[in-house]
C-alpha cells in the first residue's frame, strides 16, 4: 500500500538519453517531469507552473535555488513533488551525482521513501554513450532541436584504457542504483527501446506511471546520427570491450543489467 502513487525518479548515467526521455514524458498532459533540480547549478530546471513563474519573474529562480540549498528535503516535497493537478510528477537524478557525499542526506531521503517509483534508464550501447560524452566535450551541446545546426565533429581515436574504465564506472554506479532502490517499484528502460518505432517501451512507461496510453513526442533529435562512425579505431575498441566481458571484468552483477551494458556493434 502506497500513500502516494504519483511520484517518480529517473535514475541514469549522463548521456544515457535522459533529456529525451524527460521530454517525452513532458509531452503527456497527465505528467510533470522536472530536470536535474537537485544537482544542477543555477536556478533548478523546474517544469509546469514553476517554469512559467521563472519566465515571468527573474527573481523566482534565484529564490527557489536558495530554498533548495537551505532546505533540500522541503524543496523536494513542497515543490518538486507538487503534482500541479497532474497524475504523476518526477525529476531526474544522474548516478554521476547521486552517490557523491554532498547528496548523501537527500539520497537517503529518496531511498527511504518507497512511494517513489524508480525509472532506471540505461543505454545498451556503451560505446555510443561514451562517444556522446566526447561530442559534448568538443561542442558544448547537450541537446539538439530540428531547427538547430548540426555540429561538424571530426572522427577521433578512442583511448581504449579510458573507455574501459568509463564502462566499469557506469556499470558500478548502475549496480549501486539497483541496490539503493531495491525496495522501490522499478522499471528498467533502455534508450534504444524508447527511440525504436515499433517498441512497446513507452507503453510500458505509461502503465508504470499510471497515466493514460497515448503517443509521446519530443522535438529533440540526435546530435550525431551514427556515433560509431566517429570512432577511428572501432575494431580495437570492440575487441577490448569483448575481452573485458569474456574475463568478467565489466559484466553486470544484476542479471537484468548484463545485456544492458553490452556493446551493440
Amino acid at each position: 500500500m502506497h500513500l502516494r502513487d504519483d511520484k517518480f525518479l529517473v535514475s541514469c548515467a549522463a548521456r544515457s538519453g535522459s533529456t529525451m526521455l524527460c521530454s517525452l514524458i513532458r509531452s503527456h498532459p497527465q505528467a510533470i517531469c522536472h530536470g536535474e533540480v537537485l544537482a544542477q547549478e543555477g536556478p533548478p530546471p523546474l517544469a509546469g507552473m514553476y517554469e512559467r513563474k521563472r519566465r515571468d519573474n527573474p527573481e523566482f529562480g534565484s529564490n527557489v535555488r536558495r530554498y533548495r540549498d537551505r532546505h533540500p528535503q522541503r524543496f523536494l516535497y513542497d515543490i518538486v513533488f507538487n503534482p500541479q493537478g497532474r497524475r504523476c510528477v518526477g525529476f531526474k537524478l544522474k548516478t554521476d551525482e547521486a552517490f557523491q557525499s554532498r547528496f548523501k542526506a537527500i539520497r537517503e531521503v529518496i531511498a527511504a521513501d518507497k512511494d517513489i517509483k524508480i525509472i532506471h534508464l540505461i543505454r545498451r550501447n556503451v560505446l555510443d554513450q561514451y562517444v556522446s560524452h566526447r561530442v559534448v566535450e568538443k561542442t558544448g551541446l547537450t541537446l539538439l532541436r530540428p531547427t538547430d545546426n548540426r555540429p561538424n565533429v571530426a572522427p577521433f581515436t578512442v583511448d581504449v584504457e579510458h573507455f574501459i574504465a568509463y564502462v566499469k564506472d557506469v556499470n558500478d554506479r548502475q549496480q549501486a542504483a539497483f541496490d539503493l532502490y531495491r525496495d522501490h517499484r522499478n522499471l528498467i528502460l533502455a534508450y534504444e527501446d524508447i527511440v525504436a518505432p515499433q517498441s512497446s517501451a513507452l507503453d510500458d512507461l505509461e502503465v508504470f506511471l499510471g497515466i493514460a496510453n497515448r503517443p509521446l513526442s519530443t522535438k529533440l533529435v540526435k546530435i550525431i546520427t551514427n556515433n560509431s562512425d566517429m570512432v577511428l579505431n572501432l575494431k580495437e575498441v570492440q575487441a577490448a570491450l569483448a575481452s573485458e566481458f569474456a574475463q568478467g571484468g565489466t559484466s553486470a552483477n544484476n542479471g537484468e543489467n548484463t545485456e544492458a551494458l553490452s556493446l551493440e556493434a
